[in-house]
């Protein structure tokens, strides 16, 4: 899944590094395809500069640190946002193909689109949880098929065995 985490998430990953944003930016890069603009690295610095001073070398080593694909700038809007500083991000996402933006702002909750989805952290890591619960369960079904092709026979006696009940 290709996945545009919005600025919001990246600042409270840092401050909070046991949040569900941090969570969020770890399940994406250990699972999935991050999706970044310039805009949304530019932005994070600059809030952080700005209001957290000393987290700016974290936050700094965290790009340098992750695996993303960086995604170039689009001044095209084909749909419309109503905070304007967030037009950037969701002409990005758009243009990038990307399947969900994760963020926390109200303006991009207001959207209903179909692609990308937006979702925050929490709808976010559910999403992740239920695709999680349906690979568990199409394993299930394919280890009960094979059994079913292929029973394997065993004793009472040797069930009791295998599991410590035979007196021994």
């Amino acid at each position: 899944m290709r996945v545009l985490p919005d600025t919001n998430i990246f600042i409270s990953a840092l401050m909070f590094p046991n949040s569900k944003p941090a969570t969020v930016l770890l399940r994406i890069g250990s699972e999935h395809q991050m999706v970044l603009s310039q805009y949304v690295i530019d932005e994070v610095i600059k809030v952080v500069e700005l209001k957290y001073p000393k987290g700016l070398s974290a936050a700094k080593e965290l790009f340098t640190s992750m695996s993303f694909e960086l995604i170039s700038e689009n001044d095209q809007t084909i749909v419309e946002i109503s905070d304007i500083k967030d037009q950037p991000i969701l002409n990005a996402a758009i243009a990038g193909d990307v399947d969900v933006i994760v963020s926390g702002d109200k303006h991009f909750k207001q959207l209903s689109l179909k692609k990308p989805r937006v979702l925050s952290p929490a709808e976010f890591i559910d999403l992740l949880e239920h695709i999680e619960d349906e690979h568990d369960l199409r394993e299930l079904r394919a280890a009960m098929a094979e059994h079913e092709k292929n029973p394997v026979t065993i004793s009472h006696a040797e069930l009791m065995k295998e599991f410590g009940l035979d007196g021994e």
